[in-house]
C-alpha cells in the first residue's frame, strides 16, 4: 500500500514538475516571510529567559533599584609584596583609565573597609582552624583539617 502511494506521488511530480517545483518555490518564499517576521536572533543574555518568570521580575527590579552592579568588572591583583600589589595596582588602573571609551571610571581599593574585612577573614580563620584542630584533637577525631596556605598573622 506504502509502495503505491510512494508510486503515484513520483508519477505526479514527474508529470506535473512545473506545478511541482512553482509550490515549492511559492512554500520556500512563504517560509522565508514568516520567519522574517516571526524569528529574530537576540544576542543579549537578559534576553534569553523571559521577564515574566518572577525570579526574572526580582532581578530586573533589583536592578533597577542599584544600577551600579551592572557593568562591573573585578580585578584582583597578587604580588609577593604588599608594595609590589600597589605597584602593580596603580599599573592597571593608568592602563585602564587611558582607554575612557572602554571603561566608565576605574577605582583601586587597596585599603578601606572591604580589604579589612577581607583580611579579617583569614585571620579568623586562621582562628577557626586552631580551635576547630584542638576540638578534634582532643575527641580523637579521624578527620584533621590542615591548611595549606601561609599564615597571615605574624
Amino acid at each position: 500500500m506504502l509502495q503505491s502511494w510512494i508510486d503515484r506521488a513520483v508519477s505526479y511530480c514527474v508529470h506535473h514538475f512545473r506545478a511541482v517545483i512553482l509550490i515549492a518555490l511559492l512554500l520556500t518564499a512563504a517560509s522565508a516571510v514568516y520567519t522574517a517576521r516571526h524569528f529574530a536572533i537576540d544576542t543579549n543574555v537578559n534576553n534569553l529567559l523571559s521577564a515574566k518568570l518572577p525570579w526574572r521580575q526580582q532581578e530586573i527590579a533589583f536592578h533597577e533599584n542599584f544600577p551600579q552592579t551592572l557593568d562591573i568588572i573585578l580585578v584582583d591583583v597578587s604580588a609577593a609584596t604588599p608594595e609590589a600589589a600597589t605597584v602593580a595596582a596603580r599599573d592597571v588602573q593608568q592602563a585602564l583609565d587611558n582607554k575612557p571609551d572602554l571603561f566608565h571610571s576605574v577605582k583601586v581599593l587597596l585599603d578601606g573597609d572591604f580589604i579589612r574585612l577581607a583580611r579579617a577573614v583569614y585571620f579568623e580563620n586562621d582562628e577557626r582552624a586552631a580551635i576547630k584542630r584542638r576540638i578534634n584533637v582532643k575527641l580523637d577525631s579521624s578527620i584533621v583539617e590542615e591548611k595549606s596556605y601561609a599564615k597571615y598573622k605574624a
